[in-house]
């Protein structure tokens, strides 16, 4: 279904605008990611991504509700945005969205009302990232050409398909694991994540978040990481232009602590 989206959303859209199309960061040139690193470099790859399409800093730890700490990928203190970044390989792979993370955004929301908080999912075709043998450096320069394509959600969209409540109600797109292997989180079926780029109105439909506006773009030409190139793909990034009601609503909704 992702297999060649130029045919699907065009290969005319506009690019989006960044500030600068060359990132050098430091990574493991010859250090051999082993099983607990491998997935933690996979993020940190989407991580700096996001930073570089979107601006914002790594800021480390912000508090929140008194003594308590949590670590955004990247914060805009200046225009009032906060990036989360996750991603998955199509063909299957869900995306998780954990209870606890979402609870900690929905803390940093109440708190600071002013914020936006967007979740950039990104897809791609790396394969078997569990057994991956290499460094951190090869693996970056894969990445900048398997990933196929991204999707920006306003977290009003996100908490209202996460939260637990509505979970029978959206059984086709997502499932709910509440077990004890794992910690408890909503799982974004690949199929919801394919329809958002490409049938994006069928899933407002679906959700009843009609009013959400989607533009699309591509990833900018010439963007390089440590010198490899991303190559470009499709994006789609969705607003709220309710945002603040719904975060009225949460604010109005709090459990105090």
């Amino acid at each position: 279904m992702i297999s060649d989206l130029s045919k699907i959303v065009g290969n005319n859209e506009e690019e989006i605008r960044v500030k600068r199309k060359k990132l050098a960061v430091d990574v493991g040139n010859s250090v051999l990611l082993n099983f607990s690193s491998r997935r933690i470099a996979m993020g940190r790859f989407y991580e700096i991504l996001t930073r570089g399409f979107y601006g914002g800093i790594d800021e480390g730890s912000v508090k929140i509700k008194r003594d308590s700490y949590f670590k955004p990928d990247s914060i805009d203190n200046k225009n009032n945005l906060l990036f989360e970044s996750k991603s998955s390989r199509v063909g299957g792979d869900t995306c998780n969205v954990i209870d606890e993370q979402m609870d900690r955004y929905e803390r940093f929301q109440i708190e600071n009302p002013n914020f936006k908080i967007f979740y950039v999912f990104y897809r791609h075709s790396f394969e078997k990232i569990g057994s991956y043998k290499n460094s951190e450096e090869n693996l970056f320069s894969e990445l900048c050409s398997k990933t196929l394509c991204s999707i920006v959600l306003p977290f009003s969209f996100v908490h209202k398909i996460w939260n637990p409540k509505n979970s029978a109600e959206f059984e086709d797109i997502i499932y709910r694991y509440d077990g004890s292997y794992y910690t408890p989180c909503s799982c974004l079926r690949s199929p919801l994540l394919n329809k958002l780029i490409l049938f994006p109105r069928d899933v407002l439909n679906e959700v009843d978040m009609n009013d959400l506006e989607y533009q699309r773009n591509v990833s900018p030409r010439g963007f390089k990481i440590n010198g490899s190139s991303v190559e470009q793909f499709p994006i789609i990034k969705f607003n709220d232009p309710n945002y603040k009601n719904f975060v009225e609503e949460l604010i109005d909704n709090e459990i105090p602590f």
